[in-house]
């Protein structure tokens, strides 16, 4: 049968799916949430200040991996371009931060959604995101 071949298309959705569900479970034991709180007087020009830096890192971060395997350089200068393309393609951007929303809803209103997420969660979207951004960066190589 040529459907169990190692150079069949199953068998290189299924090592693809494999490989994501290394990752996410390599994600998931590398991730620590850290939560604190505080009692600051000016509380809610802080928390906007805050909110939109930690936005904007986010957004950041969504480039940072896409621009590190499409270019060289040095952290800083992959920041740098990170911080370029979050904004200069800003509707692909909130694309990419909506597949987290969506996943993140998915994930608090359905139950089969949590095996899902322990399997793939993680390196589903990030795979997602990836293809998205590879049309991006495709004219810049």
């Amino acid at each position: 049968m040529k459907v169990f071949e190692y150079d069949s298309s199953f068998m290189k959705f299924i090592l693809l799916l494999s490989r994501l569900t290394v990752l996410n479970i390599i994600w998931l034991l590398c991730c620590i949430p850290v939560v604190t709180t505080a009692a600051v007087p000016g509380k809610t020009a802080l928390l906007a200040i805050s909110g939109l830096a930690f936005l904007t890192a986010v957004l950041i971060m969504l480039w940072i991996y896409p621009v590190m395997i499409n270019f060289t350089g040095s952290l800083g200068e992959i920041l740098f371009n990170s911080f370029v393309f979050t904004f200069m393609y800003a509707p692909i951007t909130l694309i990419a931060a909506a597949f987290y929303g969506v996943a993140g809803f998915l994930f608090i209103r359905f139950n089969f959604t949590k095996g899902l997420f322990v399997l793939f969660g993680q390196s589903l979207i990030v795979y997602g995101i990836l293809v998205l951004f590879e049309k991006v960066l495709r004219k810049y190589r």
